[in-house]
């Protein structure tokens, strides 16, 4: 397993290069993996991208395509010349969709791993039924899980809540990586599904995602640092 600080992904949510390019030189060394998502991607995407490879951090571009299976495949293949370690898909897009899209990863040689999102932690049980599905969170992410194993990809994005299930229902080595941690302090904001940073590390989460924990922090160092050393005396 990777040390602990090169499973801490840090969410750049940020609308401008300046404010991402801040937080990565205070954030330094210690600093070595980020997700560069939407808002970030819509408003200086290549140049970020560029930017971090330039300083040797890994990326994680969170698109999350959902589209037909054509459609996805051909971004996924042009996301590739990028060099990024993590890219990913919708699995509620189904098999065929990712299908091909890890067979266009694979043609293009590339070792960026393609994952799929389950079920957005920003939903819960309720918000489930209110677009149509039957099965309880659990169930659905679980299936969708499976299926995307299937389907050849690397791992999921799931909350670190259905992680531990998740190793269960798929063979090792299938990576969890997952967003909604948060500290006891902090705000939920629009996240559902939650948990502590140590619990995520010491659970099932191969990965963790934070954005606002340390992006939205007075010390954002001080708070990456925190999460190490209280990892180490656990």
């Amino acid at each position: 397993m990777d040390k602990i600080n090169e499973r801490i992904i840090v969410a750049l949510d940020y609308s401008n290069f300046s404010d991402m390019e801040n937080l990565v030189n205070r954030i330094g060394d210690i600093g070595v993996f980020y997700k560069v998502g939407l808002e970030l991607y819509s408003s200086c995407g290549e140049k970020a991208l560029n930017f971090l490879k330039e300083k040797n951090k890994k990326i994680f571009l969170d698109l999350k395509f959902h589209d037909i299976p054509n459609t996805v495949a051909k971004a996924v293949k042009n996301i590739a010349h990028y060099g990024v370690e993590i890219t990913n898909l919708h699995a509620s897009g189904g098999y065929e969709m990712m299908k091909a899209a890890q067979e266009a990863l694979i043609s293009e040689a590339k070792t960026t791993k393609l994952i799929a999102v389950t079920i957005l932690t920003s939903l819960n049980d309720v918000s489930l039924k209110e677009i149509g599905y039957e099965r309880n969170l659990l169930e659905q992410v679980t299936i969708l899980a499976k299926l995307a194993e299937r389907a050849g990809l690397a791992g999921v994005v799931c909350s670190p809540l259905e992680a531990a299930a998740i190793k269960v229902s798929t063979s090792q080595g299938f990576l969890t990586v997952t967003p909604g941690i948060r500290f006891e302090i902090d705000s939920k904001d629009d996240q559902k599904r939650t948990l502590h940073p140590l619990e995520a590390l010491n659970g099932a989460s191969d990965y963790i995602v934070i954005g606002r924990s340390i992006t939205g922090a007075i010390d954002p160092v001080a708070v990456f640092e925190k999460i190490i050393l209280a990892e180490k005396e656990f």
